[in-house]
């Protein structure tokens, strides 16, 4: 018997500076969702991050065909903000 589902998940983590984006910790912290998502720094880094996602997991799904990954890209703003989400492939 079963008792544990095991995941199988990947996560690309990126991050973006607060000077990167121009802004302050503050500043970051009053952000929206929405607003965070609009920062060109940041989209660039969810961009990269998705990419890779789609080249890491395509190459894990190949070599062990039974996976059932889940893929996460992850992008941080400092330490003050995240933005993240599940990567269909």
């Amino acid at each position: 018997m079963r008792r544990f589902a095991i995941l199988d998940i990947l996560i690309e983590f990126k991050y973006v500076k607060l000077g990167e984006a121009g802004l302050t910790g503050e500043k970051a912290r009053k952000l929206t969702a929405e607003e965070l998502r609009s920062l060109p720094a940041m989209i660039s880094q969810m961009e990269t991050a998705r990419g890779q996602l789609k080249r890491y997991g395509d190459s894990l799904e190949k070599k062990y065909g039974d996976l059932k990954l889940r893929r996460y890209a992850v992008v941080s703003l400092g330490f003050e903000r995240i933005w993240w989400e599940e990567v269909d492939h």
